[in-house]
This record gives C-alpha cells, sequence and structure tokens, in this order.
C-alpha cells in the first residue's frame, strides 16, 4: 500500500484503472525514506542510537546516503518515543488486509501492543506534504491488520494511539487517539471500497 496514492480509490473508484500502467520509478526522495527507515529500524532492533551509524553509507535503488548528524537530530526523538512508549514491538512487520481488501496486504513502521493500548506509528521522512495522523486511511488501515494479525491475540485494549513522525517539516506529524469500534466502522467502509 503505497502512502503516495493516498488510497486515492477510496473516493475515486476509477483511480486504480487510471494508474495502473504508471510505472512506479525510483526516486531519490523515496530512496532517502527507504535508508531512513533502515537506519531507524535497526536503532529499534538492536537497540542503538542513531549517533552510532553517522558516517555510514547505505545505498538504495540506486542512490547512496550517508547518515550524518542532521539525521541523528531528525530521527532520534521518534525513536525515543516508541521506546518511551514500552509495550511489545513490531518493527517493519508485514501485516494482512484480507479482511477488508482481500490479497491486500501493508507493512507498518511500528506496531506497539500494551494492556491499554494498541500504538501504530508511522515514519514520514520527506519535506513535501505535511501528514497528519487524524483518520488518516493508511494509519487506519494499517491498525486494523496489526490488530487483527497480532494484537487482538495478545491484548483486549481496545484505544488506538496513531502517530505521525515527520522530523523534518515543522508542526507536522503528531498523533491521534481513536477506538476498535471506530477503526471496524472505517474498515466497512473500506471493504466496500475495495
Amino acid at each position: 500500500l503505497a502512502p503516495s496514492a493516498a488510497y486515492a480509490w477510496m473516493t475515486c473508484p476509477g483511480y486504480i484503472n487510471a494508474t495502473e500502467h504508471i510505472p512506479d520509478a525510483p526516486s531519490v526522495f523515496t530512496a532517502e525514506g527507504t535508508v531512513a527507515h533502515e537506519v531507524r529500524e535497526m536503532c529499534l532492533t538492536l537497540g542503538l542510537d542513531v549517533e552510532d551509524f553517522v558516517g555510514a553509507r547505505y545505498t538504495a535503488d540506486g542512490f547512496g546516503f550517508e547518515v550524518t548528524p542532521q539525521w541523528a537530530e531528525w530521527l532520534q526523538p521518534g525513536i525515543d518515543r516508541v521506546r518511551d512508549l514500552g509495550g511489545e514491538l513490531f518493527v517493519e512487520h508485514r501485516v494482512t488486509l484480507d479482511r477488508w481488501m482481500p490479497g491486500q496486504f501493508g507493512t507498518l513502521d511500528v506496531g506497539i501492543v500494551r494492556d491499554d493500548l494498541i500504538v501504530i506509528n508511522d515514519l514520514k521522512f520527506g519535506q513535501g506534504e505535511a501528514v497528519s495522523p487524524v483518520e488518516n486511511a493508511q494509519l487506519m488501515i494499517y491498525a486494523l491488520g496489526f490488530w487483527d494479525n497480532i494484537a487482538r491475540h495478545r491484548t483486549k485494549a481496545e484505544d488506538f494511539l496513531l502517530i505521525i513522525d515527520q522530523p523534518r517539516i515543522a508542526n507536522a506529524g503528531g498523533e491521534w487517539r481513536t477506538t476498535l469500534e471506530d477503526l471496524l466502522a472505517f474498515g466497512e467502509r473500506v471493504k466496500k471500497a475495495a
């Protein structure tokens, strides 16, 4: 599920047919995001900090990047926030969405299961458009998939915290709370649109 598509198919049924022949060409911007996600994943899974990667070089889609001290300033606060939330952590975890969108899946950046809360955390590393977590279709779909595949088997929590970490744009990202009841109602709309 490409975030760039913004789930246009939910409001424009012709979107999929109209765009099916447009190739997904790599760009320096998407490649940079891929590398930022890889660094963040390594920090969260290995217990490291971004400063441990400063000076390291990575390649994605033919583009090369060096992790700089600026990257540490951008990425570390979001990593620290994830760690502070506690709970059972799932990083770069694939979730199937068959209940609402047969044959579809998504890879969420971070999912957290706690006794009292289910958290979905998504990194947006781009500098273009600010993204809000409020009623964000991508995060809501990921939340449904994570709940269906993982969380409902580990917790009775029905409260969700959806977080977008967008460190390179001032006042972008943020967090939004919702409930399982509201997400399931949204899921019915997704199912109908799909």
